[in-house]
């Protein structure tokens, strides 16, 4: 059975912008606009200049040191801290995936977050996942709380 995908129109709008500009493998431009409220084009320009090749994935770090840049803090957060919110069994969950957001709004925690796959990166803004693996169960391997920097 295929999943239907969920793209909300924040995603499909900044994505298009990396699109217009002949960009590919830009999650880390996308998801850093998103959490950040940037747009598309300074997004790009923070991350080539923390070390992003044109058209090329980047490494968390320097996805963490283009948020630096743009003024914004990244703090690395326990997914067993979001499992001890959700009700009953589901305390249990050993592994958080892109699809907990959703499945548990009432117990996602409010704020801007990063969630990192593997070789991917999504954003979460306020329990909502701007991504297209967003409605799907991709293992979540770690996340990072984005707050402006005071």
């Amino acid at each position: 059975m295929k999943t239907k995908r969920i793209i909300t129109e924040l995603y499909s709008s900044t994505s298009n912008v990396g699109r217009n500009v002949g960009e590919t493998n830009d999650c880390t431009v996308v998801s850093t606009s998103i959490v950040t409220g940037v747009d598309y084009l300074t997004a790009h320009a923070a991350l080539e200049q923390a070390g992003r090749k044109c058209k090329s994935g980047a490494h968390i770090y320097q996805q963490l040191k283009a948020l630096q840049q743009l003024g914004f803090v990244a703090e690395n957060q326990s997914a067993r801290n979001f499992i001890a919110q959700f009700p009953g069994n589901h305390k249990s969950l050993r592994n958080l995936t892109t699809h907990h957001p959703a499945r548990f709004a009432k117990h996602w925690p409010k704020g801007s977050f990063l969630l990192f796959t593997r070789h991917h990166v999504a954003a979460c803004v306020d329990g909502v996942v701007h991504d297209w693996t967003n409605g799907r169960s991709k293992r979540i391997t770690s996340i990072y709380k984005i707050d402006a920097s005071r």
